[in-house]
């Protein structure tokens, strides 16, 4: 990941809405509380805002919470659409700093990962859009020397080797992607089967799934 910084804004109302649009990763960072005291550690909270048809500026109603020592990192819940940030601060600080910075590579789109393999002549790669039902991922292929399959997605993917894969009945988890973005793969050589996976819940993301054959 490359962080870019879109701004930098004192925030000295009860609730500041960033000037800004995103629609990526967020890094925010708290700095210049004004009568910083040892004790303190929350800054202040904010919401993810998207502007709906018809009812305008909504916000997904969860608290992401920041602190004055470590800068967050954010993940939104959408990245189909723009989003704004809501900042509240805590009551018993008079202003802070605050400070975004965005990952220029989108939630939702595709890194390549690259590992060679001496076996394989051909690498197919398919990118599976996040579901919370079955989908498959791969079809039976007898020529398949290696298997690679990347969760880029803000929901926890469960992998089978079957025609169909459920959260109860799974033979792999790939965890979703971190907080701090790491994006989370599972490899596996010789197998020629079937593939099938399903998420834990509706989000955002994919999976992108390399077949690499001879």
């Amino acid at each position: 990941m490359a962080w870019d910084e879109i701004g930098s804004w004192v925030v000295d109302d009860y609730q500041f809405l960033v000037p800004e649009t995103f629609n990526s990763r967020l890094a925010v960072k708290v700095s210049g509380v004004s009568g910083l005291r040892p004790t303190w550690n929350f800054a202040g909270f904010f919401y993810q805002m998207v502007d709906l048809p018809v009812l305008g500026l909504a916000r997904i109603d969860k608290k992401i919470a920041t602190s004055i020592r470590d800068p967050i990192i954010f993940i939104p819940d959408q990245t189909n659409l723009p989003y704004l940030i809501r900042y509240q601060k805590a009551d018993w600080i008079d202003s802070l700093q605050l400070t975004i910075y965005q990952d220029f590579m989108p939630l939702n789109s595709y890194a390549e990962v690259n590992i060679p393999n001496h076996n394989a002549a051909t690498t197919i790669s398919t990118v599976v859009p996040i579901s919370a039902a079955s989908v498959s991922f791969l079809a039976v292929n007898a020529n398949r020397k290696r298997l690679i399959i990347a969760n880029n997605s803000n929901q926890d993917l469960y992998i089978d080797f079957d025609a169909t894969s459920a959260i109860v009945d799974h033979a792999i988890k790939i965890p979703k992607v971190s907080a701090g973005g790491q994006i989370f793969t599972y490899e596996l050589e010789k197998y020629t089967g079937l593939v099938s996976g399903i998420w834990a819940a509706a989000g955002t993301g994919a999976a992108l799934v390399k077949d690499m054959v001879a």
